[in-house]
């Protein structure tokens, strides 16, 4: 994962932070306050420390993680700017531990789609053995349906002065994940520079989380969509809250 977003780090919080994105991760938080945790915890697969940054306006002792070092040049940069104390590791959901149990971990913007299947028992097991007894974690994922429904059937785009995007994404029935393509055009003076990646997200049904989730030994707390409402036949997202 830290090759694929070696060229989006310095784009991301251009192409992702609109209005509505920034509501919702403010819903997250709220969502994080009404759990009560103990107030010191992980955001995994930070990024560029969007999320985390407000995680600590809110009153939080945060460390984030990631896999990519050119997404955390970008969130200690940004973390600077804002004059926040928040430290950032390279590591992953897997094997990352820190020696004090937390009181919550959070995964937004569909961090463990980027894991496969057999990555996802390694992945929940290490989330369940960093929290404290009780110890709450938070993490959203792309639904079957958005990612071979919406995301594999369509391509998506943005034409700015500044910076312009064309994304292609391509469905892999046979290893269950959806390909996508990115390329970027940034504005150097009169011309235009080009920068590319792919990325790959993995298909993960609720049953298949949920079963893996009670096999780490979670207690899963509620299953919605991004806002909190039930889930429907097209949801886009499902949000879990569950606890040690």
């Amino acid at each position: 994962m830290s090759e694929q977003y070696k060229t989006l780090a310095r784009f991301y919080e251009d192409v992702i932070c609109d209005e509505q994105y920034n509501l919702w991760l403010n819903f997250l938080v709220e969502t994080l306050k009404e759990q009560n945790p103990e107030p010191y915890g992980i955001d995994f697969a930070c990024g560029t420390g969007l999320f985390t940054r407000k995680v600590k306006r809110a009153g939080f002792n945060v460390v984030g993680v990631d896999l990519s070092a050119e997404m955390l040049a970008v969130a200690e940069e940004k973390t600077r700017d804002e004059k926040l104390n928040i430290k950032y590791f390279l590591g992953d959901y897997k094997t990352f531990k820190l020696k004090e149990k937390q009181g919550f971990i959070t995964a937004v913007n569909d961090g463990l789609n980027y894991v496969d299947k057999k990555g996802l028992k390694k992945a929940l097991s290490n989330v369940y053995s960093n929290l404290v007894k009780g110890g709450v974690f938070i993490f959203d994922i792309s639904t079957p349906y958005k990612l071979k429904e919406v995301l594999s059937k369509n391509m998506f785009g943005d034409d700015s002065d500044e910076l312009s995007y064309i994304w292609l994404s391509e469905y892999d029935e046979k290893n269950d994940k959806v390909d996508m393509t990115l390329s970027f055009f940034k504005r150097n003076g009169s011309a235009y520079e080009r920068f590319a990646e792919v990325q790959s997200q993995y298909v993960h049904s609720k049953e298949f989380v949920e079963s893996e989730l009670l096999s780490a030994g979670f207690k899963i707390v509620s299953v919605t969509d991004e806002n909190g409402n039930a889930l429907i036949e097209n949801s886009k997202k499902m949000l879990f809250i569950v606890k040690k």
